[in-house]
């Protein structure tokens, strides 16, 4: 589904995920009817589409494949499959790679409670040449409270 939506605004990009429809598609028809409007899908084959659209079985990426390779978004929907099994630890990984060289990363994580607030959910973000900052839930509609992130460890808590 994100996928789906950065082909929308970016049409000649290249896209990699670990996700696959196939598993949908052994589900019946009306679990799959409800995973597609769940998504936000008018039918199932819309919701096929994006699931795979980065899957090299799929017309989408055959033709995405002949598609600019300067530009790649790099998805990884459930990164710490254990921790989101058990209701713990676990994010949503995007990045972009121009030229095979990362530029940009993004991490959600809906189970973080940085600010001790019992309000989980953090946001963290980087850009190549411009550091990376991270912000929690009850702060992400403020611009202003994105503090740097660091990578030290004496700045790790």
């Amino acid at each position: 589904i994100v996928l789906a939506a950065l082909a929308a605004i970016w049409p000649y990009d290249n896209f990699v995920a670990e996700e696959s429809a196939a598993e949908l598609l052994q589900c019946n028809e009306a679990t799959r009817a409800l995973a597609a409007d769940a998504a936000g899908f008018s039918c199932v084959q819309d919701l096929v589409n994006a699931v795979d659209l980065s899957n090299c079985s799929s017309e989408n990426t055959r033709e995405n494949l002949s598609r600019s390779q300067k530009r790649r978004w790099i998805l990884d929907p459930i990164d710490g499959t254990r921790g989101f099994l058990r209701g713990a630890q676990f994010c949503c990984a995007l990045a972009l790679a121009i030229d095979g060289e990362p530029v940009l990363s993004v991490l959600g994580c809906p189970n973080l409670d940085l600010a001790k607030t019992q309000i989980p959910g953090a946001l963290a973000i980087a850009l190549k040449g411009h550091g990376a900052y991270v912000a929690d839930e009850s702060a992400l509609s403020f611009s202003n409270h994105w503090r740097p992130l660091s990578a030290r460890k004496k700045d790790i808590k």
